[in-house]
């Protein structure tokens, strides 16, 4: 029959296990959720970009991923950058950064997002009380990007057309709309400075779906390849949520108390609790100290007759050997070392209160002529031995 301290443990943690899985099937969300697809490199679902990834890191383009706020020095290795439908707005810092970088010969890849994220750069119109379907795509086949593409396909969930730079903060020396169809315009080419920045009207062309479609595969590639002089080609994961910072204490208990790890917070700190519970109350009745039971004389008396077997009617080996039994035993209780002398032993025994019952054992062991009952003498001046040693240590 289980003990009350155990059952009370088991409830304990059964009533536990029942309040994790309600809060984590009340607050944890089952999947992601939203309206919008997020092209992130990290996603291999359907709207993500991870394929897109793969696939430059395979054709030996130098490919990462950026993870921190856009800034002169992230960008300072960067060659070609991609951002993707970010689901945060750049703020100005970041595109007067960008735009910096671009006029200096770099190529920038937006693609519009859920919100207007991009209205520094570009102007766009939306598609909210559109009807129609895509219609035919037109490509401009005078622009370089093309060549060899013949078709592109942007996918269902158009929600936006391009219109062009937005007023004042694009220093534009041509504009080009190299991809239309019905809706209006879905690939505009800005030209800035030195640079050059194309804007899709959607992500789709760039997603594990999308890359698929079309030629889109080798759009992605030519946009890659756009770019001149060293430098990488990355992908913006910072607007897309994954921002990498430094470790701080500050950090880690923002990030501890995010959505993302509520859940997990939630369940460390129930079985802490639990922990604590188990480690400081006390279930159930003490149990009592069982004591230690005494061999009775008489269970001396049969192992000393089954010695006397054992060893054919000795008496003088069987008292030799319970002498040295002890003193085996008595290295063991002192930790003594095995090549400690008898001599030595003996003293530590009369040092511990057991001269007496010591010295008539070794008297015994030193006679000549022994009787049966002397083999049994002899167990029971072990056993007081023993006990005399034990009672002082304790």
């Amino acid at each position: 029959m289980a003990e009350p301290r155990d059952r009370n443990l088991l409830l304990s943690l059964a009533a536990l296990s029942v309040l994790a899985a309600f809060v984590v099937s009340r607050f944890v969300p089952r999947e992601r959720t939203g309206g919008f697809e997020q092209p992130s490199t990290f996603f291999t679902a359907a709207d993500g970009a991870k394929a897109a990834y793969l696939v430059l890191e395979r054709l030996g383009r130098p490919v990462a991923r950026l993870r921190r706020s856009i800034r002169k020095e992230t960008l300072a290795d960067v060659r070609t950058l991609f951002v993707l439908a970010p689901t945060t707005r750049l703020d100005r810092l970041e595109a007067r950064a960008l735009l910096d970088w671009v006029n200096d010969g770099h190529v920038l890849v937006l693609a519009a997002g859920p919100v207007e994220t991009f209205g520094e750069l570009v102007e766009t119109s939306s598609l909210a009380g559109h009807t129609g379907g895509p219609g035919e795509a037109a490509l401009d086949r005078a622009e370089p990007l093309l060549a060899g593409i013949r078709t592109l396909d942007a996918g269902p969930r158009v929600r936006q057309t391009l219109v062009g730079a937005a007023y004042g903060a694009v220093t534009t020396t041509g504009v080009s709309r190299f991809w239309r169809d019905s809706r209006g315009t879905l690939g505009l080419r800005i030209d800035h400075g030195r640079g050059t920045i194309f804007v899709f009207s959607t992500a789709y062309p760039f997603t594990n779906e999308g890359l698929g479609k079309a030629d889109d595969a080798l759009l992605l590639d030519a946009l890659a390849r756009t770019g001149s002089g060293p430098g990488r080609v990355a992908f913006d994961e910072f607007h897309q949520g994954f921002g990498e910072s430094d470790a701080s204490p500050v950090a880690m208990a923002k990030l501890a108390l995010s959505p993302r790890f509520r859940a997990a917070m939630v369940d460390l700190f129930l079985v802490l609790g639990a922990a604590a519970a188990l480690g400081f109350v006390r279930f159930g009745s003490p149990i009592p100290r069982a004591e230690p039971r005494r061999r009775r004389h008489a269970d001396f008396a049969r192992a000393a007759g089954d010695l006397f077997r054992a060893a054919r009617g000795s008496p003088n080996f069987l008292v030799a050997r319970r002498l040295g039994e002890l003193r085996d035993w008595t290295r063991r209780t002192f930790r003594l070392p095995k090549t400690t002398p008898d001599g030595a032993v003996d003293q530590t025994l009369d040092d511990a209160g057991a001269a007496t019952a010591r010295r008539a054992l070794a008297a015994l062991a030193a006679s000549s002529r022994l009787e049966p009952a002397d083999v049994l003498r002899a167990s029971l001046l072990s056993h007081d031995v023993k006990e005399r040693v034990s009672h002082g240590i304790r």
